[in-house]
């Protein structure tokens, strides 16, 4: 990022664009610098973004994305600034070229096995890069956020009884992506290289959720890209059912249960900011 853009002009940049969008570029000719905020969420984004695109230079056939140069946080809202690509996304071009497609969606197809296949951080949870709530359709409410940061206290929820066994624990762990649209991907028809953008629905989980992401989706395309991908159909139906109905019936809250998944009174829901760990 220039050294001339402060953190004072991102967010004056972006109070120009007005309260209906939630991203900016600079300069408005030519951009160089492609400019998202929100809310706290999206530092796990950031964080994200920055580990998967370091990835790219050690891993072979990569895609490209946009490199995180600044992410910073003032007050509820953050601003992550990154490199802008001078590309259409997927479904402006096959707008123009549909015939295209039968090029382009292989390229889409092969871009999310890579990161499918991405090694994990070192000591790595569930949820971004650096710890945080998930971002997964699954969730399906409040932006797809989940109620808890440890998926395993879903197998602890109050009321499950002895039914479909919700065990995410024993599963493996690895990246996901789970807002597959075209939207999401750039395609250059110069060089034919495909980008990666929008990690805000990426991050890790076990291998159900990644299944379901694919396998659990009635989109045409998302269909289509699972058709490609090599990750098997393995959604355990009865836990994912289990715990999906567990999210409906308790309106996406904490389940009653504090973030180590243990059960905990209504007058615990709020923490006592005497109890916060700030050390």
């Amino acid at each position: 990022m220039p050294a001339a853009l402060t953190e004072e002009d991102v967010i004056a940049l972006c109070a120009q664009s007005g309260p209906k969008t939630n991203r900016c570029v600079y300069p408005v000719v030519n951009p160089a610098y492609f400019i998202k905020y929100g809310g706290s969420h999206t530092m796990g984004e950031a964080l994200t973004q920055k580990y998967v695109y370091r990835r790219t230079t050690d891993v072979p056939r990569a895609p490209r994305m946009p490199k995180v140069y600044r992410a910073f946080e003032r007050g509820p809202r953050t601003y992550i600034v990154m490199e802008f690509i001078n590309a259409p996304t997927v479904d402006e071009y096959l707008a123009e070229y549909p015939s295209e497609a039968e090029y382009v969606y292989p390229s889409i197809a092969s871009a999310l096995s890579w990161l499918l296949d991405l090694p994990l951080p070192q000591y790595a949870g569930l949820g971004p890069v650096g710890g945080g709530l998930a971002v997964h359709k699954f969730f399906g409410a409040d932006d797809d956020l989940a109620p808890l940061e440890f998926a395993d206290a879903l197998k602890r929820t109050p009321g499950r009884g002895d039914k479909a066994s919700v065990d995410f624990e024993s599963e493996e762990r690895c990246f996901y992506h789970s807002d597959i649209r075209e939207p999401n991907f750039l395609y250059n028809p110069e060089t034919g290289e495909l980008s990666l953008i929008d990690f805000q629905h990426v991050g890790i989980l076990t291998t159900s959720f990644v299944s379901y992401a694919l396998h659990g989706s009635n989109d045409t395309f998302v269909r289509d890209m699972a058709a490609r991908i090599t990750f098997p159909k393995l959604v355990q139906l009865p836990a994912m059912g289990c715990a999906a109905s567990i999210l409906m019936q308790f309106g996406g809250s904490n389940l009653g249960l504090n973030e180590q998944g243990l059960p905990m009174s209504r007058r615990q829901d709020v923490q006592d900011p005497e109890n916060v760990d700030v050390s």
